[in-house]
């Protein structure tokens, strides 16, 4: 015999898988293709050879792919994220390094 009669009634919270169209963020646009692509969380992170926890951090813009991991970024949206369409040396520069993987030296 219960000691309380209360029943509680909630909406479910609204889920919408797809990022709204109007966010170009990293994390937006890598939802999207593992979405489209029907992939899980953990299948991104095997397919760019990171542990799933970091993989979530990019989705969620809590952090950006090292310099190691933004050629397969690159490779795996079809377009360079990190282009900014100017011809600045400094793009130039951060482009040049990603699709050679090259680290700064400290």
């Amino acid at each position: 015999m219960p000691i309380c009669n209360i029943k509680l009634k909630a909406e479910k919270p609204c889920y919408l898988p797809f990022p709204h169209e109007n966010d170009q963020s990293l994390g937006a646009e890598l939802k999207r293709r593992r979405l489209a692509l029907r992939w899980t969380q953990q299948e991104m992170a095997n397919h760019f050879e990171v542990l799933k926890d970091s993989y979530q951090n990019w989705e969620w813009n809590q952090c950006i792919p090292h310099i190691r991991n933004r050629k397969k970024v690159v490779d795996f949206l079809g377009y360079n994220y990190w282009n900014d369409g100017t011809d600045s040396f400094a793009n130039k520069c951060l482009l040049y390094r990603i699709k050679k993987e090259l680290l700064k030296k400290s």
